[in-house]
């Protein structure tokens, strides 16, 4: 576990979190002898390491985007045909930048030390405070987002002792309207459903009971 904020709340720690690209679809085909051979993937990949930075500040020094990730799907079936999905490579095309649409669709899960809560309370309280969180810290990351949301929610609710949480990345893309003789600052946007970047992780109570660590995200 890993402990840190900038806003307060000296008790609550970073938990469990992982990241990654989900539903990834790739089809190949290899042409290397008379019959043509095809593969049809949807690939999902999850890494896990020390990534606290980017939760607790937002800093994605250590994070391969899912962007690259990605790529290196595509690179790799190229270069070598489908193989074992531990091979990666530096497939980046994802520049650098300060304003980039954060969209996602949370899913959240916030779990309670006994049986002796107000309940209605403590969901009101806990839905407002992740919503809050949300629209009002400034996300370098959706990795910040995460904890930002976790950490609210536990300030709000004292009777929680963890929440976890599952964001989807909603991709935005910029158009590219040069063939038709315009140009698009920052104003024309298709969205893409898949594949997707997964953010995951858990913000609990330093000293909290582990929860069951076999429920699903």
């Amino acid at each position: 576990m890993t402990t840190g904020s900038e806003r307060g709340g000296s008790d609550v720690v970073l938990g469990p979190a992982q990241y990654g690209k989900a539903e990834v679809r790739l089809l190949h085909v290899d042409r290397g002898g008379p019959r043509h051979d095809i593969t049809d993937l949807n690939v999902s990949i999850i890494l896990a390491g020390d990534f606290a930075e980017t939760y607790l500040t937002g800093d994605n020094a250590r994070v391969l985007t899912t962007d690259a990730q990605k790529n290196t799907v595509y690179a790799l079936a190229r270069k070598f045909g489908v193989t074992p999905v531990e091979e990666f490579d530096p497939y980046t095309t994802l520049e650098p930048t300060q304003d980039r649409i954060l969209a996602t669709a949370v899913r959240g899960h916030w779990r309670y030390a006994d049986t002796e809560q107000a309940w209605d309370a403590a969901f009101t309280g806990a839905r407002a405070a992740l919503a809050e969180a949300f629209a009002a810290v400034y996300s370098r990351s959706l990795q910040q987002t995460l904890y930002a949301m976790g950490e609210a929610v536990l300030v709000a609710v004292p009777g929680a002792c963890e929440a976890r949480f599952s964001l989807p990345n909603k991709h935005h893309f910029l158009v590219d309207l040069a063939p038709f003789g315009l140009d698009n600052p920052g104003e024309v946007f298709y969205a893409a459903d898949r594949p997707y970047g997964l953010i995951e992780g858990t913000v609990g109570r330093a000293g909290a009971a582990p929860g069951d660590q076999g429920h699903q995200w």
